[in-house]
């Protein structure tokens, strides 16, 4: 992965900084080097005792092969320093597991949630549970143009995604390797790709207000504009998958909000193929409750069951809508 490559590369011009080693060993994991991972974390805690990002991969490695007491003595080192709260609620879901794979229920559910509210806590999510999720409502307002867009061609050359869609901790991650281990497909690893489009979109939107203030926005766009769009987004796309024999494979979009989009890729890529994971829904919320998410507007919501049971009816909610 790209993680991976910065991540040895920055190793290979400083070999004596241990965080350099300590994020290797994590990027290993990632890829499922077990072996590679081990060996960089050791060595990362050989030069530096407190490098924290070594101790977490030494305590997932624990957890994954049942060595719970190395585990936990790893997330205590870990947790014993005085970190910000984003931090120390990594250690608490860590601990959790270590919890969960002992059958202490209890235990297990006390310190996914102390983590959480650590979380919670914080000025940043704060300030992300103020931010709305990005528009997606009005293409309800274009239910009779779907089939429309959706019998659209656009004669260009530039080749439809396959758009991976769900909702977090639904499979699509699971789905994702399986899928990348096929030689005639390529995946993103989940970048933000749709972003510039909807920027441009914004922008042509204005433009064509200024020419014509009684038209609408969506059915305005001229087909050189949807052209132009879907051109920006199969270069985001493409930018997004680094290896570079890519070209010549069909690209997969893997997103599990990328539900939230679907109107946007029947209006763009009509032709572009859909998978939808669906998982029982309150375990997609406690699985959701289990894990240390990067806090932005969509998974700061998973730090409460109220918050995660709100953004799946709002996820879910939208596609029911926009399926029917």
């Amino acid at each position: 992965s790209s993680r991976t490559r910065r991540s040895a590369s920055a190793t290979e011009l400083d070999p004596s900084e241990a965080s350099y080693a300590g994020s290797l060993a994590l990027a290993l994991r990632r890829v499922r080097d077990e072996e590679g991972a081990v060996a960089e974390a050791e060595r990362a805690i050989a030069l530096d005792p407190t490098e924290h990002s070594a101790r977490l991969a030494l305590a997932q490695h624990g957890i994954q092969t049942g060595a719970l007491d190395d585990a936990e003595a790893h997330i205590q080192a870990f947790m014993d320093r005085p970190f910000d709260p984003g931090v120390r609620a990594i250690g608490w879901h860590h601990l959790g597991q270590v919890n969960e794979r002992r059958g202490r229920w209890g235990d297990a559910w006390e310190a996914h949630m102390k983590g959480n509210e650590l979380m919670l806590s914080s000025a940043v999510a704060q300030r992300q549970l103020q931010v709305p999720l990005p528009p997606f409502e009005p293409f309800l307002n274009y239910a009779e143009q779907f089939k429309v867009w959706g019998a659209k061609r656009y004669g260009d050359d530039i080749a439809p995604p396959i758009v991976l869609a769900g909702f977090p901790r639904s499979g699509t991650t699971m789905v994702e390797q399986i899928l990348a281990a096929h030689p005639a497909l390529a995946t993103s690893e989940e970048r933000p790709i749709t972003a510039p489009v909807r920027r441009e979109m914004v922008a042509m939107m204005r433009q064509n207000k200024h020419t014509n203030p009684d038209g609408d926005d969506m059915i305005g766009l001229n087909d050189d504009q949807v052209r132009r769009l879907r051109r920006i987004y199969r270069d985001a796309l493409e930018n997004a998958i680094d290896d570079t024999s890519h070209l010549d494979r069909i690209l997969i979009d893997k997103g599990p909000l990328r539900t939230l989009d679907l109107g946007l890729f029947n209006r763009f890529f009509p032709e572009s193929r859909i998978i939808l994971m669906i998982r029982e829904p309150r375990d997609v919320v406690l699985s959701g409750l289990f894990q240390h998410f990067a806090v932005n507007r969509a998974l700061v919501r998973f730090l409460t069951p109220e918050l995660g049971a709100g953004l799946y009816e709002t996820v879910m909610g939208h596609y029911l809508r926009i399926r029917s």
